[in-house]
């Protein structure tokens, strides 16, 4: 499961881990950033299988709001569960909202997972961006029936002409921060085809689902051939 600032960070974001992405309206040419999220492991062990097939239909109905955390008796926590689509309630931990965490239950509300590379931590759940306090996005992640409230302060923001990001990473404008941010960088070379914020290696960016060259609106012919370069970000992007 693998963070795109329109109220207040996901490849989104987010590669097994996020492309931090808010649920927002935007330039049409801004890509998709949908969060890449990481679920932590599930410290509990699996029950043995009896060898009977179970005949019985599964109720489908949850058994508690993972969002207004109603449901379940005081202490437990309303979550989802490693690939569980249906919530249910599970013993809290200790770890706050925004602080790291290392385990699935080791969160007091909501669920541990890393976005985009930025370190495993406790995250709400929510469905619009009321749910969340202070004017965090309510980012869709990908591969999940769920969203979860943006962390703020968790990115690094950089400058798209320097590439000044370390460790395997690119820097990429994203909708829900208001400067560029530091991601894992993607694999789609330029004309590619690509899908999230970061799809892209590094120097490039994705723009109408495919990788174009950062380049300097301010330089004479950064391009080349006089291809357009477009503003974008705190840079911008070779049209061609």
């Amino acid at each position: 499961m693998t963070l795109a600032r329109s109220a207040s960070l996901l490849r989104a974001l987010a590669a097994g881990a996020l492309l931090l992405t808010a649920a927002c309206g935007g330039d049409d040419n801004a890509a998709d950033d949908t969060a890449q999220d990481t679920l932590a492991d599930d410290t509990g062990e699996a029950d043995a299988a009896d060898g009977t097939e179970d005949t019985t239909e599964a109720d489908t109905t949850p058994a508690c709001n993972p969002i207004l955390q109603t449901g379940c008796e005081d202490g437990q926590n309303c979550t989802f569960s490693g690939t569980d689509k249906t919530p249910s309630c599970v013993q809290g931990g200790s770890v706050a909202y925004g602080e790291e965490c290392s385990a699935q239950n080791a969160c007091e509300l909501g669920v541990c997972m890393s976005l985009n590379d930025t370190g495993f931590r406790c995250y709400k759940f929510c469905q619009t961006i009321a749910h969340c306090a202070d004017d965090a996005q309510c980012l869709t992640l990908s591969d999940t029936v769920y969203k979860v409230c943006e962390i703020g302060d968790l990115y690094t923001n950089c400058d798209m002409l320097l590439q000044d990001c370390e460790g395997g990473k690119g820097c990429y404008p994203v909708a829900s921060e208001p400067q560029p941010v530091c991601l894992p960088a993607g694999s789609a070379t330029t004309g590619e085809a690509c899908s999230d914020a970061a799809g892209c290696i590094a120097g490039n960016v994705c723009v109408n689902q495919r990788c174009k060259r950062v380049c300097d609106p301010n330089e004479n012919d950064p391009c080349g051939n006089f291809t357009p370069c477009s503003v974008y970000g705190n840079a911008g992007y070779c049209d061609e």
